[in-house]
């Protein structure tokens, strides 16, 4: 055997014209035609198709999982005449009792030949039949694989792919859109239906069914309950989000229910089955009933719970003097249905206070469409100052939050102490190594913030070690939690 040539070519042809078995360069109705080029002389060459993923259509362009397809045989090419000889394999719908036999879908194409490490997937979802020369493919030099799409009257300039790339068929015939061409195929179900909330209406999002340049979405409906589903918007919707303008949030305590089915691009199939159920339940209404007293000189704020979902958690607003200018005062959501403000005096001042509450489910990835009534108070303003203790004295030690985490640049400890205590932070990176001490101090009871800066330091994991050691022979509050510093 001679050394392989390592410049030299072949061609594949997506073709759909029949020759006759005695025509020597083709063998019957093929649909993907590969012609080698320059071989040396009783070289054998090796071309590979695998499916890729789990999606195939069927010759009906159904979806099917059907693997004899999916990973066909592989062709050989090796005559001594090198350019009257070719082999390739047969599509579903067009197959004979020669060539191997594939299914539309997502292929691996490789070859021994000109070099193994040479691949590129090709997307076969072309049903536009009858036409000879649909797509031709050219691979001229190692590393360079060129495409062009077929034309009577003339033929297209070439494009360059790239070892890797994804040649969609369709895309190359001429006068053929991607939904043309692939609007027959049956979608897979569509996933991950999830609800949020946009202007009081509820946002649907979901994982996009394949093909995904074609499939359109169904959207049901059913209220209060799971057994009675309305088709509430047809299939014209291409992506992968709706927003349910007839439904308002913040009116009523109604539950809504949604599912989604994907439908073919010409709207002749659907998928096997509905997307997963997701509704409103997890969407907490607007607490309500906002009212303020008074704990031991502070506001002490009260409301009614959402009435679903039966876990939400609360976040406290709060804006000085005017009801434009709002700010969340808690950094960990509230379980509970009251709190007290440390920073506001009662009787001391004559600042006015404004407050109102926000709902959200249990993992803080929902909230309630709209806030609580707003409630308002007058008083002595007395924020957490660096360092420094306020004038209340807490009812006990702990270490109240670390916010915002993650970070950039910096983050607030805000703790509370009941008696004089030792209190020491420190930061650590991954390793273990100590990088900077907040405080190593004794501090008398109040409240108190400390700022760690993480300017100087990569973007990362860091460790934050904090122990607070009351003198009073209480037992020390000992804690260490995990922040991440994004720049």
């Amino acid at each position: 055997m001679r050394t392989l040539l390592k410049t030299g070519a072949f061609v594949i042809y997506f073709s759909l014209v029949s020759y006759s078995q005695s025509d020597e360069q083709m063998i019957g109705t093929l649909e993907v035609w590969i012609q080698q080029i320059g071989v040396n002389e009783g070289d054998t060459v090796t071309y590979t198709m695998t499916g890729q993923g789990s999606i195939m259509w069927d010759d009906n362009y159904m979806l099917t999982d059907s693997n004899s397809y999916w990973n066909p045989s592989a062709v050989k090419l090796g005559e001594t005449d090198t350019s009257k000889y070719s082999k390739g394999w047969d599509f579903v719908n067009g197959q004979n009792s020669v060539a191997p036999v594939v299914a539309y879908g997502l292929y691996k194409f490789t070859q021994n030949y000109i070099d193994p490490e040479y691949y590129w997937y090709i997307d076969f979802r072309d049903h536009v039949h009858g036409t000879s020369g649909d797509v031709r493919l050219i691979f001229k030099d190692v590393g360079v694989l060129y495409a062009m799409g077929y034309n009577p009257d003339k033929q297209w300039p070439l494009l360059s792919f790239n070892s890797g790339d994804t040649i969609k068929v369709w895309k190359l015939k001429r006068g053929s859109s991607a939904l043309a061409t692939t609007g027959r195929f049956q979608p897979t179900d569509p996933t991950n239906l999830s609800i949020t909330t946009s202007n009081n209406h509820p946002n649907l999002t979901w994982n996009k069914s394949e093909p995904t340049d074609s499939a359109r979405y169904l959207i049901y409906r059913s209220q209060n309950s799971q057994s009675n589903f309305q088709l509430i918007c047809n299939y014209t919707i291409t992506n992968n989000s709706y927003i349910d303008t007839d439904v308002d949030l913040e009116s009523g305590s109604d539950i809504y229910y949604y599912r989604i089915l994907a439908k073919s691009g010409d709207s002749s199939t659907s998928s096997a089955s509905y997307s997963n159920v997701d509704s409103t339940y997890l969407i907490p209404t607007n607490p309500a009933d906002l009212i303020i007293t008074s704990a031991g000189n502070r506001p002490k704020l009260t409301w009614h719970r959402s009435t679903h979902p039966s876990n939400a958690t609360y976040q406290v607003y709060r804006s000085i003097n005017n009801q434009s200018n709002f700010s969340q005062i808690t950094e960990e959501a509230l379980s509970d249905v009251t709190f007290t403000d440390p920073e506001v005096k009662l009787g001391s001042g004559f600042t006015l206070f404004y407050y109102r509450i926000r709902a959200f489910n249990s993992d803080g990835s929902r909230s309630s469409p709209g806030y609580s009534n707003v409630d308002s108070t007058t008083g002595l303003y007395q924020p957490y100052k660096l360092g420094t203790a306020q004038a209340q004295i807490p009812s006990e030690t702990k270490i109240k939050d670390v916010y915002p985490n993650p970070f950039n640049p910096s983050t607030t400890i805000r703790y509370q102490l009941s008696a004089l205590s030792r209190v020491k932070f420190e930061i650590y990176d991954v390793l273990g190594r100590r990088l900077v001490t907040l405080v190593n101090d004794m501090k008398e009871p109040g409240y108190y913030i400390e700022i760690f800066n993480g300017s100087p330091f990569a973007s990362g994991i860091y460790f934050m070690h904090m122990i607070i050691d009351p003198l009073n022979g209480t037992a020390p509050a000992v804690e260490t939690r995990k922040i991440l510093l994004t720049k």
